[in-house]
C-alpha cells in the first residue's frame, strides 16, 4: 500500500503498540518536510482533474468507497481496534456508521452545499446586474487527525473537502496511522485519481511540514498544538 509519492524511503521508522496489548502492531515512515513537499506537489498537480470531474463524479466514487467500508466492514473494525485498543461494538457504532453515513451524506448533499447562491442588493451601482456567490475548490487541503477517532476525525474530515474537488494530504496521529492508511487504500481501490489523496505518517514535525505547504488546514487536537498550528497557518 502506498501512502504517497516517497523521493527516499525514510530511515526513521514510527511504532504502532495496541495500547490493549502493548505489543507493536506495525510500523509506519516518519516522513520528513522533503517527502511531504513532495506529496503536496503531486496532490496539486492530481487536483484539477478531480476538480472537473464535477459532483456526479466525485460522487461516485465516494459511493463505492461506502460499498467499498460495507463490504470490508471487519477489516475496518480490526484495524480501528487493533490501534485504539476500544472494543469492537463501540468501534462498529461510532467509527464505522460514521463512515458509512459520512461518505454517503457528502456524496449526496455537497451540490446543494456548494450550490450558487443568488445575492440581492438595492445598491444602484449594481442595478441591471445579476450577483451571484460560486463556490470553488481551494486546492490542496491538510487534515490533520487526532488519535482517538482514527475514522470520524481524521479520515472524517477529509471526505467533504474531497467531495468539493480539493486534493487532501491526511497527517493522522502517530498513536494510530493504519486506519487513514487503510482508507487511503479503499480510495484507491475505488479508482480516486492518484495523488488526490495521500497519508502523510509520522510524528510533530511532519505536520509541521504540511501546514507549511497547503492551502488550507483542518485541525482536531489540543488547545496547545492547535495555537501552534494557526500560528503557522
Amino acid at each position: 500500500m502506498s501512502a504517497g509519492p516517497v523521493t527516499e524511503a525514510p530511515t526513521r521508522q514510527v511504532p504502532v503498540t495496541n495500547p490493549a496489548t502493548g505489543d507493536v502492531i506495525a510500523t509506519v515512515p516518519e516522513l520528513g518536510a522533503e517527502e511531504v513537499r513532495g506529496m503536496v506537489a503531486a496532490a496539486r498537480e492530481a487536483q484539477p482533474t478531480w476538480a472537473a470531474v464535477g459532483f456526479e463524479g466525485r460522487a461516485e466514487v465516494l459511493l463505492a468507497a461506502r460499498d467499498w467500508m460495507a463490504a470490508n466492514a471487519e477489516r475496518v473494525v480490526t484495524t480501528i481496534v487493533g490501534e485504539t485498543g476500544r472494543p469492537v461494538d463501540e468501534t462498529q457504532f461510532a467509527e464505522l456508521s460514521y463512515g458509512l453515513s459520512a461518505l454517503e451524506f457528502w456524496a449526496k448533499t455537497a451540490p446543494a452545499y456548494l450550490a450558487d447562491e443568488r445575492i440581492e442588493s438595492a445598491s444602484p451601482f449594481v442595478r441591471g446586474r445579476k450577483l451571484v456567490v460560486r463556490y470553488a475548490p481551494i486546492g490542496v487541503v491538510g487534515v490533520i487527525g487526532p488519535w482517538n477517532y482514527p475514522l470520524n476525525n481524521s479520515f472524517g474530515d477529509c471526505i467533504p473537502a474531497l467531495a468539493a474537488g480539493n486534493a487532501v494530504v491526511l497527517k493522522p496521529s502517530e498513536v494510530t496511522p493504519l486506519t487513514s492508511l487503510l482508507m487511503a487504500e479503499m480510495l484507491a481501490e475505488c479508482e480516486l485519481p492518484e495523488g488526490v489523496f495521500q497519508v502523510a505518517t509520522g510524528r510533530g514535525e511532519t505536520g509541521a511540514a504540511l501546514v507549511d505547504e497547503v492551502d488550507m488546514i483542518m485541525f482536531t487536537g489540543s488547545v496547545a498544538t492547535g495555537k501552534k498550528v494557526m500560528a503557522k497557518a
